[in-house]
């Protein structure tokens, strides 16, 4: 009969706990909803990341892309997309996040990183500026 091996995993393998890029996107257009008085929504749009090869995009196997949205309902669902990320599905850190109105790639290094260029976006004039100007419109 054949001896059990032993164990072999760290005791404290589930104890580490990742808070997802997407759910930190999610709670912030919460925010920016209720802030809004729902005027504002946001659509997270979630699909296979493209990745560059050589010049031609082609879909990676374990990547994500979200897409960051704002929505205006009122407008007749008029939208126009933020930023967006893309990571891997088994490492989420780093990744590339892409602000639009900015033309800027930033490399995302970990979760910290990660809310403070979310706020650096997000407090880009041209940020507020498209903001202001969507709300002017309502």
């Amino acid at each position: 009969m054949r001896e059990a091996a032993p164990n072999l995993w760290p005791e404290d393998i589930l104890e580490k706990k990742i808070t997802l890029p997407k759910a930190l996107l999610l709670d912030q257009a919460n925010y920016l909803s209720k802030m809004s008085n729902n005027i504002l929504t946001v659509e997270i749009k979630t699909s296979p990341a493209l990745m560059g090869t050589d010049g031609k995009e082609a879909l990676t196997t374990n990547g994500l892309r979200h897409e960051f949205i704002i929505k205006v309902p009122a407008l007749g669902n008029y939208q126009f997309p933020l930023l967006w990320i893309i990571h891997g599905s088994l490492q989420v850190y780093p990744f590339q996040l892409y602000s639009i109105l900015e033309e800027t790639f930033y490399e995302i290094s970990d979760e910290e990183h990660f809310k403070s260029v979310l706020a650096k976006v997000f407090s880009f004039e041209k940020t507020r500026n498209a903001i202001s100007y969507i709300m002017s419109q309502v």
